[in-house]
């Protein structure tokens, strides 16, 4: 971790934000988000030049990685977080209640590299059309509340994200979040994480498209050559 360079924040409700001041301390890394995420970086002590506030078009360059900065929406939403759009306007101090971490726009990420590209959906969404000219390798797919929706709309966002059959799956946000790091990972409850596991595996073997269901601690070689490729 302490090779890390740049975390990049999606939105800022508190399941994506409210480790990144301390995550952003340990690596000292620079925190690259909306204006809402550049509030919580603040509420941890990030320094200031370590804070980048980031628009739809905008270029990260980090290390040999050149990251590109796309528009996105939110998961459908519920009463629970229900507040589309809605921005923090000061640095926001924890302990917080849930409620105080406002989405504040969120955002996907292309990601360029010597070796492979990736797709950085941290959300569960349907995609942009321009997403399916993005030669990417790689999808990072945001699972969230994805088993909970309509079949059409589960197809809608699958088809629109992986446009191509050698297109790799890592399925991220399907994890218990309030489970410590130092534990077994556990999948989120009510159904939402082992229905979306049986739903993406079934759809991949269907496919003959590879997946991987990463466990805590794992590492992996995002550019190792690949069998066919």
């Amino acid at each position: 971790m302490r090779r890390t360079q740049a975390i990049l924040a999606s939105h800022s409700h508190y399941d994506h934000v409210l480790d990144l001041p301390a995550f952003a301390q340990l690596c000292d890394a620079d925190v690259y988000g909306s204006a809402s995420a550049a509030m919580v970086a603040r509420d941890g002590d990030v320094s200031e030049e370590k804070i980048h506030i980031v628009s739809p078009g905008d270029v990260i360059h980090a290390g040999a990685f050149e990251i590109h900065v796309l528009s996105s929406q939110h998961s459908p939403m519920s009463r629970f977080n229900d507040d589309t759009g809605t921005e923090m306007t000061e640095p926001l101090r924890q302990p917080a209640r849930l409620r105080d971490f406002h989405e504040g726009g969120p955002f996907d990420y292309y990601v360029m590299h010597p070796e492979g590209r990736l797709l950085l959906r941290p959300g569960c969404s349907v995609p942009a059309e321009e997403y399916g000219a993005l030669p990417y390798d790689t999808l990072f797919f945001g699972v969230g509340p994805f088993a909970l929706q309509r079949a059409a709309w589960k197809e809608e966002v699958w088809t629109g994200s992986l446009v191509r059959p050698d297109i790799r799956v890592i399925p991220i946000h399907h994890d218990d979040f309030f489970r410590p790091y130092a534990k077994p990972m556990k999948l989120l409850p009510v159904g939402m994480g082992q229905g979306a596991r049986r739903w993406i595996t079934r759809r991949c073997q269907e496919e003959g498209r590879e997946v991987i269901w990463l466990s805590s601690g794992q590492h992996i070689d995002l550019y190792a050559k690949r069998v066919g490729s």
